[in-house]
């Protein structure tokens, strides 16, 4: 065991972005991959979320850095929350030297992560089609903000708005 004291450094998501870390591509099913990533050489933990379709960086390859993989569908808050809770945990992977130890953190961590980073709220990120299905035409928004407003009052980021408010207008004749 290292004796050193190691202190990461967070950096926190900007909170202008409800659900930063969902990007789904078209014809995907799924989101990308959100995570966590410790910087092992600068002492950093931030999030972000993997852009392309399977694998990972070099630098992930190479253990320089250490994926921590969480749901896409937490919000900023949410997830610096969770870094922030992580930190000590983090730290002690960086002052580990010997390899068999510090694999053993790491994997405390994943399972810890696998059972704690879910979202606090219902919410998540949703087709906008689907969380106003059910409603009649004339209980479904009339405008976009209005839906706007209904989905952020339940802690949803809406995918598909424009095209969902324009079939809306159709099928009400407006078009």
């Amino acid at each position: 065991m290292n004796n050193n004291t190691t202190k990461v450094r967070i950096i926190e998501l900007a909170e202008d972005t409800l659900h930063p870390l969902y990007h789904k591509y078209a014809g995907q099913q799924e989101a990308q991959p959100a995570f966590l990533e410790l910087d092992t050489e600068e002492e950093t933990l931030t999030a972000d979320w993997y852009g392309y379709s399977g694998g990972c960086t070099m630098r992930v390859w190479d253990g320089r850095d250490i994926w921590f993989y969480i749901s896409p569908h937490l919000t900023a808050d949410e997830i610096n929350r969770l870094m922030k809770s992580i930190a000590p945990d983090c730290e002690a992977i960086l002052g580990e030297e010997c390899k068999e130890t510090r694999a053993e953190l790491i994997q405390a961590l994943e399972w810890k992560l696998e059972k704690t980073a879910i979202p606090d709220s219902p919410g998540g990120v949703w087709d906008a089609g689907d969380f106003f299905e059910g409603g009649g035409l004339d209980d479904l928004p009339k405008t976009h903000d209005e839906a706007l407003e209904v989905a952020r009052m339940r802690g949803v980021t809406l995918k598909g708005l424009e095209c969902f408010m324009e079939e809306l207008e159709e099928r009400r004749g407006l078009r």
